[in-house]
């Protein structure tokens, strides 16, 4: 799904991308502000085995846009991921946490009670 919104595809990726080095100040500045072999050879995945931590829990995982993927094995998106759509131009917007999900229905639900009445 990443290569579909331009991840190896885009030419904003293309723009930052020289050989296996990134340009991407996003990526580089997780990856200790070097983006030295963060590429896969083949210019259209992050290096292959490169490791980060999950989005949403921290956990340590490989990143989804490695070049490959072990059959039956799931993937989430990862802070390395995540920096490089930021870098070919997406923003990212942070998940709202349970308590506001729920603060948001109860205030929801009142108001229809309300409208009831």
């Amino acid at each position: 799904m990443l290569h579909s919104i331009g991840i190896g595809t885009a030419d904003s990726w293309e723009l930052l991308v020289s050989g296996t080095t990134w340009n991407g100040t996003n990526a580089r500045a997780l990856n200790g502000g070097s983006g030295l072999n963060l590429i896969a050879g083949t210019g259209d995945h992050i290096a292959s085995g490169f490791m980060s931590v999950r989005y949403f829990d921290g956990v340590g995982q490989e990143v989804v846009m490695d070049p490959s993927i072990t059959t039956g094995t799931r993937k989430y998106l990862t802070q390395m991921d995540l920096a490089f759509l930021k870098d070919v131009g997406y923003a990212t917007v942070p998940e709202p946490s349970t308590a506001v999900l729920l603060g948001f229905g109860a205030l929801a639900l009142s108001r229809r009670r309300r409208a009831r009445a």
